[in-house]
């Protein structure tokens, strides 16, 4: 099962687009010269985060609640990510 986390993709006023993932409050961000770039760059960023974060020990939000709009683009976890955070949920739920 992939994990999604909401993205907002808007254009940026000099060109290109702008993406950013509300979850992690203003830290995870990238950008695209085009809307499949965004998307392809969007997909990256998330799993490099989300690799960092697990093997920092830092923590990982939760998916937030699906946001609709046209602007908004659920972004899916490679298979990797989501094993690890699989994992990464298990153990928290074992060691309160």
């Amino acid at each position: 099962m992939k994990i999604e986390y909401p993205a907002i993709i808007t254009p940026a006023g000099e060109g290109g687009f702008l993406v950013d993932f509300p979850d992690f409050g203003g830290e995870v961000f990238t950008e695209g010269d085009t809307l499949e770039e965004a998307l392809s760059n969007a997909s990256e960023v998330l799993n490099l985060v989300l690799e960092e974060r697990l093997e920092a020990g830092k923590p990982i939000p939760s998916p937030g609640r699906r946001i609709d709009g046209p602007d908004v683009h659920m972004i899916s976890s490679c298979d990797k990510s989501t094993t690890l955070l699989a994992m990464y949920r298990t153990i928290q739920k074992s060691n309160p």
